[in-house]
């Protein structure tokens, strides 16, 4: 599948990462089941994105993370970031949330890319998505810190019980990013 390819600018450390769903409102297109039409449709809707696979891991005890539309509000639309805290015995003892603004959709090129905001801290992020797979309902997104490339898939509506079910995004994700895997949930792990 050949797809445009964006990559990633300013993009800001920590669990901002995790934010990539949040650009579901605009992203690579790909063919006509991956457009960005079908992608807005999916994203205006009350879809959950999980976080399933990435070369980045910002803490160690955080895991099963997925990202919920608030509704209520139209402009800067709103999201919830849940995690499972677990402690040294490896149980989760808690969940956490962390909420994200999505404040600007860049169109640059045939790119798209999605400028968030963190609500505790007023940071801000830019990312990039490099592929959506409306099919497989997944993406990939690709970000930089620190001066290193980095990237996450993300999938609609719940974790893939294997790879194969989001095939395409694997494969891309294979031969994209430059680093080993440190984040890799899968349906049987999260609920």
């Amino acid at each position: 599948m050949d797809c445009t390819r964006a990559k990633s600018t300013n993009f800001l450390s920590s669990s901002a990462i995790y934010l990539n769903l949040i650009l579901f409102s605009g992203f690579a297109q790909c063919g006509e089941n991956n457009s960005l039409e079908g992608l807005k449709k999916v994203l205006e809707g009350n879809s959950i994105i999980w976080l399933f696979k990435s070369t980045y891991r910002p803490f160690s005890y955080a895991l099963c993370h997925k990202f919920e539309k608030m509704l209520g509000i139209e402009d800067n639309i709103p999201f919830r970031e849940n995690y499972n805290v677990y402690d040294y015995r490896n149980e989760a003892t808690l969940t956490e949330n962390r909420y994200w603004l999505r404040t600007a959709l860049i169109e640059n090129g045939g790119s798209l890319s999605v400028k968030l905001t963190r609500l505790a801290d007023r940071s801000n992020t830019t990312l990039n998505i490099s592929l959506w797979d409306g099919q497989q309902q997944c993406f990939l997104a690709e970000f930089d810190i620190d001066g290193k490339s980095e990237c996450s898939i993300f999938t609609v509506g719940r974790l893939p019980e294997d790879d194969e079910k989001v095939s395409n995004c694997n494969a891309r994700f294979q031969s994209t990013c430059r680093t080993s895997v440190k984040y890799s949930y899968y349906a049987a792990s999260c609920r």
